[in-house]
């Protein structure tokens, strides 16, 4: 190398020597350490599922599907008695030949 090159590196290293540290102020990570967990406690990310606008209208749909299915159930058990009472009288099956079908 170039000695006018070996002292302008010596220069520079020697200015970097002079540069002060960087100083964080006292209890810098305690703070940042509060304050993260502050954050994470205030935002939790499934509070919304918890919130009454939320859980009211779910509940409210909920049981309005669980009645119209019992309702639909109901209905379809007294159109099916009606109609296995029709298929019995259409083809007579009331009658009792000493043998029990149903």
């Amino acid at each position: 190398m170039n000695k006018r090159t070996e002292e302008e590196i010596e220069k520079t290293l020697q200015l970097v020597d002079k540069i002060d540290k960087a100083e964080m102020p006292p209890f810098f990570y305690t703070r940042l350490k509060a304050r993260m967990e502050k954050e994470i406690v205030a935002n939790p990310k499934v509070a919304w599922l918890l919130k009454p606008a939320f859980v009211i209208p779910l509940l409210a749909i909920t049981i309005a599907i669980n009645s119209l299915t019992i309702s639909t159930l109901l209905q379809n058990r007294s159109a099916d008695t009606s109609e296995k009472e029709a298929f019995i009288n259409e083809y007579n099956l009331s009658a009792t030949y000493g043998v029990n079908l149903y």
